[in-house]
């Protein structure tokens, strides 16, 4: 079965928000894991990211502190899971 969804998750809206680099460079990577059928999780993530381990922790915060992302689970072993919220759930400005 193929996972993969006829459509891409990912909202050009995302660059007019004042996001940094890092965040919209997260965001991407969710998008692309989310396309491809594949679990958002931070190592998923992590695979693809070309930063440091705390510029992505800051960048996951960051979009879901402007509800872009909402972790659905974090466990005692330090996983945890993402989904991409609705854009018209998304803050387009820092509060």
């Amino acid at each position: 079965m193929d996972n993969k969804i006829p459509w891409s998750v990912m909202n050009r809206r995302i660059f007019s928000m004042g996001l940094s680099t890092e965040a919209i460079s997260a965001y991407i990577i969710c998008c692309n894991l989310a396309d491809n059928g594949k679990t958002i999780s931070k190592a998923n993530i992590a695979s693809f990211w070309n930063s440091t381990s705390q510029d992505l922790v800051n960048s996951l915060e960051e979009l879901i502190r402007r509800n872009v992302l909402r972790k659905v689970i974090s466990d005692m072993e330090g996983r945890e899971i993402y989904a991409i919220e609705k854009v018209q759930d998304w803050t387009f400005r820092e509060q």
